[in-house]
């Protein structure tokens, strides 16, 4: 077997027992793989055996394959060519840890958010119900990814429509967290039935399709008389299973079937993350979304360095201890956002509402209007999903509802769906919101005391590694200069503040035969919006220059305020400096700030060309 080929012909003439051999060296291979690249192992092991029947069953690519979120898509890509470069998974210039349709004509679609593979998958339906076209449209969504109001409103689209349609509920009771909600109870009604269950035993021996429709008819008589209808089928989908997610056998047998019929079916497969590695069976959250890790005891290899989500979880908790209006909201993402501790502690102000980042912030909306402090602890790359109630809702009527922007800026090794760069400006557009940016735990802890007492709209953002304490002043509420100089100012978010100060020594002990000696200020702004007016006036006043830099897009963000503040003044030059008006691909975060010019030399090299100063 070359693993240098796409597989997927080869997959479609072997036996079960070579394709459940095929399974094991995937699973041993992908273990041993992610071990040393990290990414999303648990969700992609626990696909493998799926993965390979459908490429059994269906001719990827002329038949589509739409895998939601694109966390289980590494079987798919060890099978359609890319095995052999599996050790440039989410490295700069390998393998996206996603699906990517620039890599493989398998990979139908480039995702990354969930809930969107079965409106993805009906929209190829129905483009080829319009070209009289004859293949098949397949979605592979998770039970979380389920709970997403997106996913629900592409079901009800769909199962009206009656457009042939296949989608696999790829059930393996998380999203990242445990699923919650109805669904998921519903779910498990329809996981423990007897009925179901023995109509799964009887359906892996019928190795024909007309066998199948046989046991089905029955089955159908049966299930409606015994057991009140599954939702799906309230919502004009055929509902089969469930199926075994790990049996190849019974799996390839229901796929040729569902395949075959000529309607919108939804098929529920049980699956278990992690399957084939102990480790992460025993903690498929921690194996979620992996950094390195030992390939047989399974034990990560932990930095020492604490993450901003561990502050804001500690800092939270440590404030609704004092204040028990205080709520904590979450989309499907507690242990992420550092919110177990508060979870244990006031389980009956901790809400997970499942990935729903609309909900989330149109209920923390509900819990301000009745008196409650609600902090919503998303990523920033997933609360974009949530503009328009956080716009027309929650800053409208002006609520104290603070957004705990989690993974704020550049984050690396995802990529383009998942860099958290849009937030400053997209959050600029809310009038009303006030954006701050903590440079150390400290901070943290005085913007959420300010937060809380402001009593409106407020975002507090933050990467993912905190960056320590910086030689300054507590931070009181206004800007503060950090290092002195009189030539050049930058001012600079907290996330870039390191590289900015760096810049600022590299400059000022810079030897270039023509240049002109400058001398430094730094400051960090610490609130975002609004500007601090009397601040930027008198620096405008003061300074030849000014340099702004941001950890997101250069349109957009405050920068470009302080430029208009110039431009009507016409004092002082302006350099507004952040991330190019594009997306940003995968790569560790050093990587990436060298190749954009975000690092303290490549700012330094913008700043030479801007100013010009040679004497």
């Amino acid at each position: 077997m070359n693993k240098n080929e796409d597989l997927t012909k080869q997959i479609k003439l072997m036996s079960v027992a070579e394709m459940n051999d095929l399974a094991s060296e995937i699973k041993k291979d992908m273990i041993d793989t992610v071990s040393r690249t990290g990414g999303h192992l648990a969700s992609s092991l626990g696909t493998v055996e799926l993965t390979i029947s459908l490429y059994h069953v269906f001719d990827s690519p002329k038949d589509k394959i739409v895998w939601d979120v694109g966390h289980q898509c590494y079987a798919s890509k060890m099978l359609t060519g890319r095995w052999n470069r599996m050790e440039t998974l989410r490295q700069y210039g390998g393998l996206s840890g996603f699906p990517k349709r620039h890599e493989s004509a398998h990979d139908a679609s480039d995702p990354g958010h969930s809930g969107t593979a079965i409106s993805i998958a009906y929209g190829y339906a129905k483009a080829r119900d319009l070209s009289g076209g004859d293949y098949s449209c397949v979605a592979v969504i998770g039970d979380g990814s389920l709970t997403s109001g997106v996913a629900l409103e592409a079901l009800d689209a769909a199962g009206e429509s009656g457009t042939p349609l296949i989608v696999i509920l790829n059930d393996n009771r998380m999203s990242i967290s445990r699923s919650i909600g109805g669904f998921s109870r519903h779910l498990q009604k329809l996981r423990t039935s007897n009925i179901y269950k023995n109509f799964k035993t009887n359906l892996k021996k019928m190795n024909s399709p007309k066998g199948v429709h046989r046991l089905s008819a029955i089955r159908d008589s049966l299930k409606y008389k015994l057991m009140p209808r599954s939702v799906f089928d309230e919502l004009g989908f055929k509902y089969y299973g469930p199926v075994d997610g790990h049996d190849i056998e019974s799996l390839t047998n229901t796929l040729r079937f569902v395949k075959s019929l000529d309607q919108p079916v939804l098929l529920h497969v049980i699956t278990q993350k992690g399957n084939g590695f102990a480790p992460a069976m025993e903690d498929p959250t921690k194996f979620h979304g992996v950094g390195k890790y030992d390939p047989v005891s399974g034990a990560t290899i932990h930095s020492d360095e604490k993450t901003w989500s561990e502050t804001f979880g500690e800092i939270i908790t440590e404030l609704a201890s004092k204040d028990d209006r205080i709520c904590a909201v979450t989309a499907a993402m507690g242990e992420s956002t550092g919110l177990s501790e508060f979870s244990k502690k006031f389980p009956d102000r901790y809400f997970d509402v499942g990935i729903a980042e609309q909900h989330a912030a149109a209920f923390a909306e509900g819990l301000a209007l009745n008196g409650r402090k609600p902090v919503v602890a998303i990523y920033s790359t997933f609360l974009q999903r949530a503009y328009d109630q956080m716009l027309t809702e929650i800053c409208l009527q002006d609520l104290p509802v603070i957004f705990a922007v989690d993974r704020a800026g550049v984050t690396g090794p995802d990529g383009e769906t998942h860099q958290g760069i849009y937030d400053i400006a997209y959050l600029y557009s809310m009038p009303g919101m006030t954006i701050m940016n903590p440079r150390d735990r400290k901070t943290m802890e005085n913007m959420f005391r300010l937060a809380l007492e402001l009593g409106t709209p407020v975002a507090i953002r933050y990467p993912k590694n905190c960056p320590g304490t910086f030689d300054a002043e507590p931070w009181t509420g206004y800007p503060q200069v950090i290092k002195s100089g009189d030539d050049v100012l930058i001012i600079s978010d907290a996330n870039m503040l390191s590289e900015c100060l760096k810049c600022a020594g590299e400059m000022e002990t810079r030897v270039v035969e023509g240049w002109k000696p400058q001398t430094y200020a730094v400051c960090d702004i610490g609130i975002l919006k609004p500007l601090n007016m009397e601040f930027i006036d008198k620096c405008l006043e003061k300074y030849k220059y000014i340099v702004t830099v941001e950890d997101g897009t250069v349109y957009g963000g405050f920068g470009s305020r302080i430029a208009a503040r110039a431009a009507e003044t016409g004092r002082c030059k302006v350099l507004n400096i952040g991330w190019p008006d594009s997306f940003i691909e995968h790569g560790k975060i050093s990587e990436l700030r060298a190749v954009y010019g975000m690092d303290s030399r490549g700012i330094a090299e913008k700043i030479m060309n801007f100013i010009g100063g040679r004497s």
